[in-house]
C-alpha cells in the first residue's frame, strides 16, 4: 500500500489537480498498488499522531475490502483531536472556487509586485463536497478514479457533426 502523506494543508476540490500528494497515490494507483492521499488542514498541523492513528485503522479496512483498479482515496483531516472530529464524511470533489483577490506590494527593493490571495475557507454550495465535509470538522474520504475521461460527453459528442474537413 503506498499512503501519500500525511500532507500539511488540505488537498480538496480543484486542487487536488495540482496536488503531488495526490498525484503520488494516483501513480501508484496506477501500478495496481492500492493508495491514498493524506492531508491535515492545516499549514502547521498539530495533531499527526492521531491522524497516523487514524490512517492505520483505515489502511487495514482498505487491505480486506480492496479497492478497484484505477481508484485511490483522498483523505482530509481536520486539524483538531480525534475526539472533536464530528464524523466520517463520504465526499465528492468540490469545484467550489475560493474568492481569490490580488494584491499590489512593493519588495524591499522598492519594485511593485502582486501577490495572488484566496480566502481560506470558501462558501460551499453542496454539503457533499470534499472541502464542505472538511469545514464541517468532518474527516472527508473522497474515491478518486485515475481514468477522468466524460463518458457521458463521448455520446453527446457522437452526435455532433465533427469531421476533418
Amino acid at each position: 500500500m503506498v499512503i501519500s502523506g500525511i500532507n500539511p494543508g488540505a488537498n480538496t476540490g480543484v486542487n487536488i489537480n495540482y496536488s503531488g500528494t495526490v498525484a503520488a497515490a494516483r501513480e501508484a494507483t496506477l501500478y495496481g498498488i492500492p493508495s491514498m492521499a493524506v492531508s491535515i488542514c492545516s499549514p502547521e498541523p498539530e495533531y499527526y499522531e492521531e491522524a497516523a492513528s487514524f490512517i492505520t485503522r483505515l489502511t487495514g479496512i482498505i487491505l480486506k475490502n480492496r479497492l478497484p483498479f484505477g481508484t485511490f482515496l483522498n483523505i482530509n483531516i481536520p486539524n483538531v483531536s480525534m475526539a472533536a472530529i464530528s464524523g466520517i464524511r463520504l465526499s465528492h470533489q468540490g469545484v467550489t472556487f475560493p474568492k481569490e483577490y490580488i494584491e499590489k506590494k512593493v519588495d524591499p527593493r522598492n519594485q511593485p509586485y502582486y501577490w495572488q490571495g484566496a480566502v481560506d475557507t470558501p462558501e460551499f454550495i453542496d454539503p457533499e463536497e470534499d472541502g464542505a465535509a472538511l469545514n464541517d470538522n468532518h474527516i472527508a474520504i473522497t474515491p478518486i478514479k485515475c481514468d477522468m475521461t466524460d463518458n457521458e460527453m463521448i455520446e453527446e459528442l457522437k452526435t455532433w457533426e465533427l469531421s476533418i474537413y
